[in-house]
């Protein structure tokens, strides 16, 4: 590392151990319902969309892209052939030439909150081409044990799920059920009360052919956190299995479970080091920013926390003084505001964020025209 963090450098980097990524894919599969044929295991693009992920979750048997978009369909099809994938487009709410287009490329799993987004996928998928699509109706959970409540926003009410179930099916799809607990969601038990709910759903019409049982899962950001990713699995897994029977009653023939994780696969393999560029009294100015990688810093208020890597032999001090962390743009919005830090912090020491690889990058703006770090890969 001291090869590429030199003084005379001014840009951050991304590092990617791609060892650890296939080491955190491997667990999954270990760990999430092992053994079990209704179990799918896919990867959640938006939480980091780079080529080579995908190349490496596809090269350890990941073969399901859960996507938010038209691009990122586009993304998972460009490292295989859409014959060879199991794509689904899972946003909630999308353009009916959106859906076109990606039931044209293959993708046949489709995701819905409301009847108006029902009949825009049947509008757009009504042909011969792939069969009647699948569409799971997304339900709204309890999202109080995460940090980023998604049911905010997406999901629809029991009762109204159920309505929608038997009008998807009614109207020639395949029904299925969806929930997402929200992001980095601390408890999990949240889980298995989410797949009770679901069940209380499916019982209501019969079963479903599929559930989706999102993401989620923490990652260990700072010294502080000590998730263990196991339990999580575990309590998916089992609260599953021991509902199947009631979820799935006799509808489906090859049932599915799918856990669609992003973040807690991809996080803690990749590393982010930028360089300090300027020092004031009270203040420091670093290569990246809230347009950069650090977005989540002014949306959802999300706390980083640094490490210092200092050049020619330095020690960070043990002293730590509050130090407001401006960006790199002529915006005076670009700002983590005050962090402790090493009093001895100069230009060409770096900031240090450990586990970066989900959600940084790639919610990066090209503001000012500035461009995202970039990548260096190696394996261990």
């Amino acid at each position: 590392m001291k090869d590429v963090l030199r003084p005379e450098r001014e840009e951050g980097f991304y590092f990617l151990n791609e060892g650890a990524l296939r080491e955190r894919v491997r667990f999954f599969q270990e760990h999430f319902l092992p053994d079990d044929p209704r179990r799918r295991i896919t990867y959640a693009v938006k939480a980091n969309p780079r080529k080579r992920i995908l190349e490496i979750m596809a090269d350890e048997g990941i073969d399901g892209f859960d996507c938010a978009s038209l691009n990122e369909i586009r993304d998972a099809a460009s490292i295989a052939s859409p014959e060879e994938l199991d794509i689904h487009y899972n946003h909630p709410i999308k353009k009916r030439t959106d859906i076109e287009a990606a039931y044209l490329m293959g993708v046949n799993y489709f995701t819905a909150q409301s009847r108006a987004g029902i009949d825009k996928i049947l509008d757009a998928t009504n042909g011969p081409l792939l069969g009647s699509p699948e569409i799971a109706i997304r339900v709204a959970t309890s999202n109080q044990s995460s940090q980023i409540k998604l049911s905010e926003k997406y999901g629809c009410s029991a009762p109204e799920a159920v309505r929608l179930l038997e009008y998807a099916e009614a109207n020639g799809a395949r029904p299925a059920l969806a929930m997402n607990m929200g992001s980095q969601n601390e408890q999990s038990k949240s889980y298995s009360d989410g797949v009770d709910l679901l069940t209380s759903i499916a019982k209501k019409v019969g079963g479903v052919h599929s559930i989706n049982l999102g993401g989620g899962m923490p990652v260990n950001y700072s010294k502080r956190d000590h998730f263990e990713l196991e339990n999580f699995l575990r309590e998916m897994s089992s609260s599953s299995r021991r509902r199947a029977a009631e979820l799935f009653g006799k509808k489906a023939e090859n049932p599915r479970i799918i856990s669609e994780a992003g973040r807690s696969k991809v996080a803690e393999a990749i590393d982010l080091a930028i360089p300090v560029l300027e020092r004031g009294i009270d203040r420091i100015y670093f290569d990246d920013g809230v347009f950069g990688s650090f977005s989540d810093a002014a949306v959802h208020k999300w706390p980083y926390y640094f490490e210092v890597f200092m050049q020619n032999g330095r020690r960070p001090s043990a002293h730590k003084i509050p130090l407001t962390v401006y960006g790199n743009t002529c915006d005076s919005g670009d700002t983590l505001g005050q962090i402790l830090l090493p009093r001895n912090i100069r230009p060409g020491d770096y900031l240090w964020v450990r586990n970066a690889g989900a959600y940084m990058d790639c919610q990066a703006s090209r503001f000012n025209g500035l461009e995202t770090a970039s990548y260096i890969s190696y394996n261990i």
